[in-house]
């Protein structure tokens, strides 16, 4: 039987979307604290995040797109 995970945190960038997957408690609060961390950061790359996950343990998919420039963001 599969388990269920805590939490699923969706990460949102141009071309790609990151789904995070936290299997308990520790999980969520270690994938919390980074989005805190990165939320002063300027510039951090895709490969930033699938490095921090894999160095975690944080079980990750993604789904890359083709970004439109002419849609606007969500606001």
């Amino acid at each position: 039987m599969a388990e269920k995970p805590a939490g699923h945190i969706l990460i949102e960038c141009p071309n790609t979307i990151f789904h995070l997957y936290a299997r308990d408690e520790g999980e969520l609060s270690k994938i919390e604290t980074f989005l805190r961390n990165i939320r002063g950061i300027k510039r951090l790359g895709l490969n930033d995040i699938y490095i921090w996950c894999n160095r975690q343990g944080i079980f990750i998919c993604y789904k890359k797109f083709h970004y439109r420039k002419d849609f606007s963001p969500v606001v």
